[in-house]
């Protein structure tokens, strides 16, 4: 397994530039009602969405692969 990206990691700008996505960043604790919305319960969460529509949720940190391949399931 792989080390966990945090969004403050380099790599995972290059993983999204890859996938050509937007990965946009939510203080949860600052912004409760969208954790909320979104499920959220713990830190990092990411939420996969497509057409504005939530498709998948991944709770802890998350390695390189793991991101390619979410990003890769979802590309045109």
């Amino acid at each position: 397994m792989g080390r966990a990206i945090s969004l403050d990691d380099a790599d995972l700008e290059t993983v999204v530039e890859d996938a050509d996505a937007t990965v946009l960043t939510i203080d949860i604790e600052s912004n409760l009602e969208i954790a909320v919305e979104f499920g959220a319960q713990s830190a990092p969460t990411s939420v996969q969405s497509v057409d504005g529509q939530p498709e998948k949720q991944l709770r802890g940190g998350q390695n390189e692969r793991a991101l390619r391949e979410l990003f890769a399931r979802y590309r045109d």
